[in-house]
């Protein structure tokens, strides 16, 4: 699965400027491609892409759903709590760039900050995509032992206790 090409395709729908979606795009790579990104990286982000595609006739604007996983994890410091406000006020400051109507770029802004406690919502999609950011959780062990592994490197600062 080539990220580069859906984010092409899904930032084509907003804007016409090629220079922009390439600079947005570069950014996504350069934040996600963090010397301390161990798990959430443009692996994780292609994961969560690969399982929105599966349920796609279920999730009711996968534009915005697809915004939300390319943005929620994009400012990503385990030393910190405010990642998914970060996160979410750069997809804001984004998708308006990219000329993305301000209904779906609140429903972006939801669905981000939704990933921080993960509580149930009354929205499909918000729910959509907090079970995507989750789904190794319930994955083939063997997919598991890595996501706990690199979880474990990118919180290295702490100890095992």
């Amino acid at each position: 699965m080539n990220l580069q090409s859906i984010w092409d395709e899904l930032t084509s729908r907003y804007t016409k400027d090629r220079v922009l979606i390439g600079k947005l795009w570069a950014e996504l790579e350069k934040s996600y491609g963090g010397k301390k990104r161990f798990y959430h990286n443009l692996t994780h982000i292609r994961y969560m892409v690969s399982k929105a595609m599966l349920y796609r006739s279920a999730i009711s604007d996968i534009d915005v759903l697809l915004f939300s996983i390319f943005y929620h994890d994009i400012v990503y410091d385990a030393t910190r709590q405010d990642n998914e406000q970060k996160s979410a006020e750069l997809a804001i400051a984004r998708l308006t760039t990219l000329s993305v109507p301000p209904e779906k770029i609140a429903e972006c802004h939801k669905q981000i900050m939704a990933t921080k406690h993960h509580a149930e919502s009354g929205e499909p999609d918000v729910n959509f995509v907090m079970d995507l950011a989750m789904a190794i959780l319930g994955d083939k062990p063997g997919l598991y032992d890595e996501y706990c592994m690199y979880i474990r490197r990118e919180y290295a600062i702490y100890t095992d206790l």
